[in-house]
C-alpha cells in the first residue's frame, strides 16, 4: 500500500500496484489484476527487481549515506 518509503521504489503500474491504505476494494482489484495478468505482473516483478538492483543497491545505499553525512 501507499505507506512510508513504498511509493519511493515503486512505480504505480509499471513496477507494481499501489493501493491507498484501507482501501479493500482498490486491494483487491489489484490482486485480481495481477492474478487474471501474469503476464503483465511478471513484467511489472522484473522492473522492480531491475529498479532495486540498480538503485537501491548497497553500493548505491553507502553512497547516499555518505552524501548525507557530508
Amino acid at each position: 500500500s501507499r505507506v512510508g518509503g513504498i511509493p519511493e521504489i515503486i512505480e504505480n503500474g509499471y513496477t507494481a500496484i499501489l493501493v491507498e491504505p484501507r482501501d479493500v476494494g482498490g486491494f483487491a482489484d489489484a490482486l485480481a489484476f495481477c492474478i487474471l495478468g501474469r503476464e503483465k505482473s511478471s513484467q511489472m516483478g522484473r522492473a522492480l527487481q531491475k529498479r532495486v538492483v540498480t538503485d537501491f543497491n548497497i553500493a548505491q545505499m553507502v553512497e547516499k549515506t555518505i552524501a548525507l553525512y557530508r
